[in-house]
């Protein structure tokens, strides 16, 4: 059950997921607005009026004029803003500090955000220069300064200096655990580091990322647990 449990956790840290879900009403609001979030970071709150968004301070002061269409929460000091389809950035002072540019966006994770153009994602700095080209079908947050990339059903991981990482060709990726990602490859699983080095050999039917210093294989149809050196240290009969 524990592994299970293990690679549900990564798949929801791993799943791209809508920021606009987010900014719903709550309950409570002030005569004044029709609508108003609850407080974000900084005592920031997004409020609608007259079906317009905008953001008020922890004294009820406008920090910016409502009339974005959507508005997300504010993550690392940004949040997400939308007029007539076009999403872009505002800092928490209200000013647009990257421009309402992109189909899509998500929030700025590691100093880091995805945005969309056309069909694929790509990725920017708090800056809104772009460090990763739009080659990504999905969009995937940043983690430990690396960001997986997805591109015709094939996964490699980028730096945040734009440099490779891991090279696009695997069938499957997954978050680094413990220093190596479990990774398949031509119908094979096995574990590479950060440098796409292979660590431990593509021979396993199936397998599971690192945990507590081991990892449960599948091999021959028998299940084992190895170490990150590769080698058995349970189950071995």
């Amino acid at each position: 059950m524990k592994k299970y449990s293990l690679l549900l956790a990564i798949l929801v840290l791993l799943s791209p997921q809508n920021i606009f879900a987010q900014s719903q009403p709550s309950k409570g609001k002030p005569s004044m607005y029709q609508s108003i979030n609850d407080q974000q970071e900084n005592g920031l709150r997004g409020v609608q009026k007259n079906g317009k968004w905008g953001f008020i301070d922890s004294t009820g002061k406008e920090i910016c004029t409502l009339k974005y269409d959507d508005a997300a929460f504010f993550k690392e000091g940004m949040a997400a803003v939308t007029i007539k389809g076009k999403t872009g950035f505002i800092n928490a002072a209200g000013k647009e500090i990257i421009p309402l540019q992109y189909k899509e966006v998500r929030s700025f994770n590691e100093g880091y955000a995805a945005v969309k153009k056309g069909k694929n994602w790509g990725y920017i700095d708090t800056l809104g220069k772009l460090i990763i080209p739009f080659i990504s079908d999905n969009p995937y947050p940043f983690i430990d300064n690396m960001v997986m990339i997805k591109r015709n059903n094939k996964y490699g991981f980028y730096y945040n200096n734009s440099e490779v990482g891991l090279p696009i060709i695997y069938d499957e990726l997954n978050k680094f655990s413990e220093g190596l990602t479990l990774a398949k490859l031509k119908g094979k699983y096995g574990y590479l580091d950060r440098w796409n080095n292979v660590k431990i050999p593509f021979i396993y039917t199936k397998a599971y990322s690192f945990d507590n210093g081991v990892a449960i294989v599948i091999k021959n149809g028998k299940e084992y647990k190895i170490h990150a050196t590769g080698k058995c240290v349970a189950d071995c009969k």
